[in-house]
């Protein structure tokens, strides 16, 4: 929601344009779509992935210390961090939570 701000309004009605403009609804955006989350789940095997989900153009790849185990790297963010970095890198744009 945009809580009643003008300028948050504002940036949902730009990003409704760019949604309509872009065709990103619709049969366009389902092949989109549908390629996103083809690589997205082609992650699942690295190593260093637990787990990958995702819907349409959202996806979430968890990381682990030990795949089989599934244990966690610790919370200071750096594995995160250092992850986006890559990502911004190449062009994907993320953001390391948890």
């Amino acid at each position: 929601t945009y809580s009643g701000h003008p300028v948050a309004a504002a940036v949902a009605l730009k990003n409704i344009e760019l949604l309509e403009r872009h065709q990103l609804v619709g049969a366009r955006g389902a092949a989109a779509a549908a390629k996103f989350q083809a690589g997205l789940n082609a992650l699942q095997d690295h190593p260093l992935v637990g787990e990958t989900r995702g819907v349409g153009l959202l996806g979430a790849i968890e990381l682990v210390r030990n795949k089989e185990t599934r244990e966690r790297w610790s919370a200071s963010g750096a594995t995160g961090v250092k992850c986006r970095g890559h990502c911004f890198a190449s062009g994907v744009v993320m953001r390391a939570v948890g």
